[in-house]
């Protein structure tokens, strides 16, 4: 926040030590900073970094729900971050770590999640069923291109 764009434990610095890309320097002073585990209501915060530094996707268990922001798209095709659809290519774009934003997905998919929500696309159901193979991808992808 408040502009500092220098890398945390774990997470992959780039150019000068610094993340690429353009981030908005946010002003304003949080009252609360949430972490993964921590409840806000009936949702948990779920640690996914890897499209953005300190990226939060929030489970609700009750119906099974993951509010993934950018971690998945589902736009131009069913996605992890950084890999690329051509048919909608800005979220792989705009990812800074991609090794990290699959792992995060492999992470998250020991969830039961029967539907997906990103920020980019439609709600995925019977999303379980899916992830193995959207993440499988990611990987194969990273792996051919490493």
């Amino acid at each position: 926040m408040a502009g500092d764009l220098s890398a945390r434990p774990g997470e992959s610095p780039r150019k000068n030590g610094k993340f690429a890309g353009v981030f908005a320097k946010v002003l304003a002073q949080p009252d609360v900073l949430v972490a993964s585990g921590d409840q806000i209501g009936p949702l948990t915060a779920v640690a996914t970094p890897g499209h953005s530094p300190g990226h939060l996707c929030y489970w609700h268990e009750a119906t099974g729900t993951l509010f993934a922001g950018d971690a998945f798209q589902t736009c131009g095709g069913p996605a992890v971050a950084g890999d690329t659809r051509w048919r909608f290519p800005f979220v792989a774009m705009g990812t800074w770590d991609k090794a990290l934003a699959a792992a995060s997905a492999r992470r998250v998919a020991d969830l039961p999640i029967r539907q997906l929500a990103p920020a980019h696309g439609w709600v995925m159901t019977n999303a379980n069923e899916a992830l193995e193979g959207i993440i499988t991808r990611a990987e194969q992808a990273l792996a051919t291109k490493g």
